[in-house]
Parts: structure tokens; C-alpha cells; sequence
């Protein structure tokens, strides 16, 4: 799996740090990424026939080990919907990649 691809999907997403009890689980998401180093990735998941977004990770860092990466970013979410500073809203993904490795 390359970074270089824009998406990928579906995929399993656990959410360390986030809104969420820790360990939330998101069965069936999709990640884009943007940009390459930093990374942007963002989550979506199917929510009544339509893609919405669960949470945008800025100047995240992506460990790649075959299937299965882990994203730690700045949560979005965190800093716009809960008001912390970036530094206190640092977000960890594990992600398992179910399906494709670019879905359009």
C-alpha cells in the first residue's frame, strides 16, 4: 500500500484519544490521504446512504506494517469542537485495511 494513493477502503479504524470511549471502533470507513509529508487523513463512514466525516488528522505521521497502519495526528475535531490546544489533541488511528488499497 503507497501513501501516494488518495484512498483507501474499507477499512476498520480504531480511535485512541479522540471524542470517542477509547478503543471506538469504525467498521467499514474509508481514509483519504492528502499531501505527503506531513500527512492529512481523514475518515469517513456510511451513515444512512451517504459518506460523512468522522475526523480530520493534520500533520499526522503513518506507520505502514502490511495490512495494518497507525495514524497519530491533531484531531480536528478536538481542537475546533472541543476548543483544545493541538498540542492536547493528539489522536491515535490503528487501522486494518479490509478491501481495496485504492477505491474510487
Amino acid at each position: 500500500m503507497s501513501l501516494m494513493q488518495s484512498q483507501i477502503g474499507p477499512v476498520i479504524v480504531k480511535v485512541f484519544s479522540g471524542l470517542e470511549p477509547e478503543g471506538e471502533e469504525y467498521r467499514g470507513c474509508r481514509i483519504t490521504f492528502l499531501g505527503s509529508n506531513p500527512v492529512t487523513a481523514r475518515a469517513w463512514k456510511m451513515l444512512e446512504g451517504r459518506w460523512v466525516d468522522v475526523d480530520t488528522l493534520v500533520n499526522a505521521t503513518v506507520i505502514e506494517q502490511g495490512k495494518f497502519l497507525t495514524i497519530t495526528g491533531t484531531s480536528k475535531a478536538l481542537v475546533n469542537e472541543v476548543g483544545l490546544t493541538p498540542s492536547n489533541a493528539q489522536v491515535r488511528w490503528e487501522v486494518e485495511n479490509l478491501g481495496c488499497t485504492n477505491c474510487n
